[in-house]
């Protein structure tokens, strides 16, 4: 309705004009009413947060904290809903772009709790979710840098390596999620990529080794689907046999202890 889509205009705008946790909060509030309605803003928010997102500071650490992991929350049950509404007025399009939003974001972001929590969210986004994204998933070990001069490479750097951390996490979690069986069938082939690096040495002194983040970040993500129980609407059967293969797998090639623990705990999840 007009009413409620000028309503939406006026938070986005109170929120651009702020700079702390506050605008976070406005822009959920936003999402919140559009969510009512017609859900047609939310590219336009998924765009504002990736551009504004590190500019985003406070005092209250904690109150910052919070105000990104309510966001984050409200950003992937909107996408979810909005992409099985049969009223959905947006183009798979938009909402794949929305879903890489959220992913520039989560790269951008310092806190390890609010990456996890925003790579749960997308990696619950099924089909969509996986192929806005496919094209990020598979393992990219780079050329051995230089050392970092300037904050700008350091800064770089540093987000490399968090988006190798966020595709570790979410590889295991959308395979879990999609329910096309071609979609289920490319995601697993980016896993089994992924574990092949983990077991492989360097080829020769110019390409990386896994690093051990990165094990550990797919052990987690594994863990984080073995939670999802039988009933939970990002999961199927399928995904959950190939998903436990795979995790044997990974945990006869793992090489460190807690990645190694992490493994037995989701093998014994799904046992249970």
């Amino acid at each position: 309705e007009p009413g409620v889509r000028s309503n939406v205009g006026e938070l986005m705008e109170a929120a651009k004009r702020r700079w702390d946790e506050k605008s976070l909060d406005l822009y959920a509030t936003a999402l919140e009413v559009d969510s009512a309605c017609e859900r047609a803003w939310y590219p336009r928010i998924a765009a504002e947060l990736k551009s504004r997102w590190r500019l985003v500071e406070s005092q209250d650490h904690q109150g910052l904290a919070a105000a990104k992991l309510n966001l984050v929350h409200r950003c992937g049950a909107v996408l979810r809903q909005t992409a099985k509404d049969s009223r959905n007025t947006l183009a798979s399009e938009e909402l794949e772009r929305a879903y890489r939003d959220l992913f520039d974001v989560a790269c951008q972001e310092r806190s390890y709790e609010v990456r996890l929590a925003t790579a749960e969210q997308i990696g619950s986004g099924g089909d969509t979710a996986f192929y806005a994204l496919r094209a990020e998933l598979g393992p990219t070990p780079k050329e051995v840098a230089t050392p970092e001069r300037t904050s700008a490479e350091r800064e770089k750097k540093e987000k490399e390596r968090r988006r190798l951390i966020m595709c570790a996490w979410l590889i295991p979690m959308l395979l879990g999620s999609v329910s096309n069986e071609a979609d289920r069938h490319s995601a697993k082939s980016f896993l089994v990529e992924w574990l092949a690096w983990v077991g492989s040495d360097p080829p020769d002194d110019r390409k990386c080794p896994l690093p051990l983040t990165v094990e550990i970040a797919l052990g987690q993500g594994f863990k984080a689907v073995a939670n999802r129980r039988a009933r939970h609407f990002a999961t199927c059967p399928e995904a959950r046999v190939i998903l436990a293969e795979e995790a044997e797998e990974l945990l006869g090639q793992s090489s460190f202890w807690y990645s190694q623990l992490t493994l037995i705990q989701a093998l014994t999840l799904w046992a249970l």
